[in-house]
């Protein structure tokens, strides 16, 4: 049988999942509009840089965590540090965003 933890790492994976899908619909096309299109290629490359750049330190930093405090508490702080964006997201004003004006 599975076990409780198991089936919540799945559950989270799932849902992670999905919602990654909803907000790069939404980040892509916020970033295009506002962008000018002649520096749509540098932005996008600088974006890229910066969420791919960072992988491999906070793969280090994890990796630390796991040895130094243990397996569950670096998890703990891993899914804490993971609602982080869900907290900026709510106190932006991306929010309440409808629609964009060109510039």
């Amino acid at each position: 049988p599975l076990s409780l933890g198991f089936s919540i790492v799945v559950a989270s994976a799932i849902l992670v999942s999905f919602d990654a899908v909803i907000y790069n619909i939404n980040q892509i096309s916020a970033r295009q509009t506002l962008t000018p299109k002649h520096l749509l290629g540098r932005m996008t490359a600088s974006i890229r840089f910066m969420i791919w750049g960072i992988l491999p330190i906070g793969s280090l930093i994890g990796g630390l965590l796991g040895s130094r405090l243990g397996l569950r508490t670096t998890l703990i702080i891993a899914a804490a540090g993971g609602m982080l964006p869900l907290l900026a997201a709510w106190i932006l004003p991306i929010r309440t965003l409808r629609s964009v004006d060109a510039p």
